[in-house]
């Protein structure tokens, strides 16, 4: 595997920044949110067996389990001290130096080396992710099974062989084990094929293994689910709280109090555990939201058209500051977005062999922004999408370079030609 000297100076960027925040920052960053309770849930399963989220006396499906498996890694090398933390730090720095090494290979696959390399470049500077890589959230190590799928997704079409579409099988379960937002991926994987005119019948046979393979994966799972909630639950059963917090972002909601809605609820469910309050609030919810569709029709539609994906990508997600003052960092966000989805608009009309691939990667955009603010419009969940406006970047990038130094060549040529004819 041959890297080139641009390459490798950017992976060493990428790496330093990350370290560095590691070093200036502290070991102990953290947000004293999520990224403690995966951390206390990776204690518990490892002393207990058992799968946990907040309320450490009963069974989870809150989340999924992938991140709670890999942060018990080093405490069971490590033990539960600051070892096994300063371990965990340093396998999400290196996660996400893959990363930004992940996205070039997409960027040079799609369009050429310079669009790799100019996203790669943007996703080692951008600070969010450098946080996001000292942080026992999920966002690190999601990122490069997200963007591995994506990439093994591009290879297949390619090869057409099975042991690509193995490969990127692995690479989803591993990115649906941490992320239940990546499970209609293979809904837009088919539209691709198809428009890639990807031969019909081994598509079916491949979906066959799959099936299978979906089977032998994630039974386990539902067995464990239904074992400790008598219930099938494909998935998890989180959702009922951030859609109900959901209904109080936009434009004519639903008239109420949450925080008096969910003592509400608690009150009428006393003997109820976590999964059934969480039914109890997305049964509120959905109440909620019929109500704002029939009364504020208008309002609602611009609510989840405009204004709640605005929630999701206007402001930068950097809840601790490193290097630069926030007010920076979300002005040079935001001009990146501009830029970003500026360029994939460009780069559909300017690059006609890839279009395919820029409406591949524009739906995966266009899905994970709805369906995130169906639910709850956290600028967190932008973070993952933001390689791909960087890949759009780079991809645009990349032509104009290109273009450009094909016309001072010609322009060169051009010039010897007439002093020699002189």
């Amino acid at each position: 595997m041959k890297l080139n000297k641009y390459l490798i100076a950017i992976l060493l960027l990428g790496f330093c920044l990350r370290i560095l925040t590691f070093f200036i920052y502290g070991y102990d960053l953290n947000l004293q949110s999520d990224d403690a309770n995966y951390r206390v849930s990776a204690e518990v399963l490892l002393k207990t067996g058992m799968l946990t989220y907040v309320e450490h006396a009963i069974p989870t499906v809150h989340i999924m389990p992938g991140q709670v498996w890999l942060l018990s890694l080093p405490i069971l090398l490590f033990g539960p001290g600051n070892a096994s933390l300063i371990a965990t730090k340093i396998m999400f720095i290196l996660l996400g130096t893959l990363s930004i090494y992940l996205l070039y290979k997409i960027g040079v696959k799609l369009f050429n080396e310079k669009a790799g390399l100019i996203a790669a470049f943007l996703l080692a500077i951008y600070l969010p992710q450098v946080l996001m890589d000292n942080i026992t959230l999920t966002e690190s190590p999601f990122l490069p099974a997200f963007l591995a799928l994506i990439y093994f997704s591009l290879k297949l079409v390619e090869k057409k062989n099975m042991s690509t579409f193995l490969i990127m099988l692995l690479f989803y379960f591993i990115a649906l084990f941490l992320r239940v937002q990546i499970a209609l991926y293979p809904v837009f994987l088919f539209i691709y094929l198809l428009i890639k005119k990807y031969p019909f019948k081994l598509m079916m046979k491949q979906f066959s293994v799959s099936v299978v393979l979906l089977l032998i994966v994630m039974g386990p799972w539902w067995i464990r689910n239904y074992a400790a909630y008598n219930q099938f639950i494909p998935l998890t059963g989180g959702s009922g709280n951030p859609l109900l917090l959901g209904s109080f972002y936009g434009q004519g909601i639903t008239p109420g109090n949450y925080s008096e809605i969910v003592e509400q609820i608690n009150k009428e469910h006393p003997h109820a555990n976590k999964y059934e309050i969480m039914e109890a609030q997305k049964e509120v919810a959905k109440e909620r939201i019929s109500y704002w569709w029939k009364h504020n029709p208008k309002y609602f539609i611009k609510s989840y058209l405009y204004i709640k994906p605005q929630l999701l990508w206007h402001k930068e997600y950097f809840p601790k500051e490193i290097f630069l003052p926030f007010d920076v960092v979300n002005k040079a966000g935001n001009y990146l977005k501009v830029i970003g989805f500026a360029s994939l608009i460009a780069a559909f009309f300017l690059l006609k062999k890839q279009r395919k691939e820029l409406i591949f990667i524009a739906l995966l955009l266009f899905f994970q922004t709805y369906f995130n603010s169906s639910i709850l419009s956290f600028n967190r969940y932008a973070l993952p999408m933001m390689p791909l406006l960087f890949m759009a970047i780079g991809g645009l990038g990349g032509y104009l370079i290109i273009k450009y130094k094909n016309k001072s060549l010609e322009s060169s040529s051009n010039s010897k030609s007439v002093s020699i004819n002189d």
